[in-house]
């Protein structure tokens, strides 16, 4: 059947209006699911010649962010640099499974929810629900959930979720959650150790690595690297040859970070770190046992992220984002623009990410635009769909 220019509009108003008043899913066309995708996990990641990212971030009001509009959407950007909307619901951030995308999105003033839909949109399905202030982390191959006094675990290919009930003796609350392709890493408040979890069998006990709680930064060469609670930046090995008798030896301390805040480059060649001391206060980049330290501002950075070549990060001063070479050389001015640091467990960098020649981020915390820009250098571009 023929339509007719005005019986054309008419249907593009419509569906303009369904999407506005009543939280129509939209949906698209293309889409390369078998690509590489790049920098998966955050606000923004590459598959072959399309670029998905969050719109901007979370609305400050709860009722915006349940209202199904544009603001922090995933939006999908083609090769050509044209726009299109992927979710209507606010997510706070996606990974992509090659044909599907799984996300974080509000549910209530009090929960969160983990959706997955198409990468080419369509409605999206509710697969597990999250109390807000719990954790989650959206690995490889499987996304694990604190529930309670459990861990639930959905297996991506299978889509099974398995229930974990932790050991009375480790029930309370999980203060972070870190996964590799094999295994699931977690410690709880108040106990002491960093468990390990076989992503291959979950119903082995879990293993603890350390006595010792501490933040986990990643694992890298059969390394894990973790800052214990005195400050001290360790590692340990994970070599299934240094697994004995149920148990991993002990780990190696690399030196005492007296950071208020610390990166890791993805390499773990190299790390930074932020400091307000009085004295010290500044941006340094170092080794990973605090030799070679160079300090980069004396300022107070308000985001900061580790990427493959360069760290980056927002200087509050000038509202400008500037990049650096971990050998603390060649401090490079990006834009005039500023970017500021998410909140959770996610950490400092949760409003910057860097994917396929670009930094990505986001100007506030509550309801701003999301920008990119060439990390080699060239001009930023304002990606918000209002």
């Amino acid at each position: 059947m023929l339509l007719n220019k005005k019986w054309k509009a008419l249907l593009v108003l419509a569906a303009a209006v369904c999407m506005a008043l009543s939280g129509c899913a939209p949906s698209v066309s293309g889409g390369q699911p078998d690509a590489e995708v790049l920098s998966n996990g955050g606000i923004a990641a590459v598959q072959g010649d399309y670029v998905y990212y969050i719109n901007g971030s979370m609305p400050a009001m709860l009722s915006d962010a349940l209202s199904g509009g544009k603001q922090a959407a995933i939006y999908r950007l083609d090769s050509e640099g044209n726009a299109e909307r992927i979710t209507n619901k606010a997510a706070y951030d996606f990974r992509i499974y090659g044909e599907l995308i799984y996300f974080i999105a509000p549910l209530s003033q009090n929960e969160l929810a983990l959706y997955m839909t198409k990468i080419t949109g369509g409605s999206p399905r509710e697969i597990i629900r999250i109390g807000n202030g719990d954790t989650y982390y959206l690995g490889e191959n499987a996304i694990a959930v604190e529930k309670d006094s459990s861990i639930s675990v959905i297996e991506i290919e299978s889509n099974n979720i398995t229930n974990l009930e932790l050991a009375e003796e480790d029930s309370g609350n999980i203060r972070q959650i870190y996964m590799t392709s094999d295994h699931i890493y977690y410690y709880i408040v108040s106990k002491a150790g960093i468990r390990q979890l076989d992503l291959s069998d979950l119903s082995k006990e879990p293993v603890v690595m350390t006595n010792r709680n501490g933040h986990i930064y990643g694992v890298f060469d059969n390394y894990l690297y973790y800052e214990r609670a005195d400050d001290n930046l360790t590692r340990f090995s994970i070599a299934p040859e240094n697994f004995v008798n149920g148990t991993y030896p002990e780990g190696e301390t690399l030196s005492n970070s007296v950071y208020d805040l610390l990166v890791l480059a993805p390499d773990a060649s190299a790390m930074a770190g932020v400091s307000s001391d009085e004295g010290s206060t500044g941006l340094y980049v170092m080794a990973l046992d605090g030799s070679a330290r160079v300090k980069v501002t004396d300022e107070m950075p308000s985001a900061v992220l580790a990427g493959e070549k360069y760290l980056y990060f927002s200087m509050p001063s000038d509202s400008s984002i500037y990049r650096v070479d971990y050998s603390g050389e060649n401090l490079t001015l990006l834009c005039n623009q500023p970017a500021v640091a998410g909140p959770g467990e996610t950490g400092p960098d949760y409003y910057m990410d860097e994917a396929d020649g670009w930094l990505y981020f986001f100007k506030q915390q509550n309801g701003g635009e999301v920008w990119r820009v060439p990390v080699e250098g060239g001009e930023a571009q304002n990606l918000l769909d209002n």
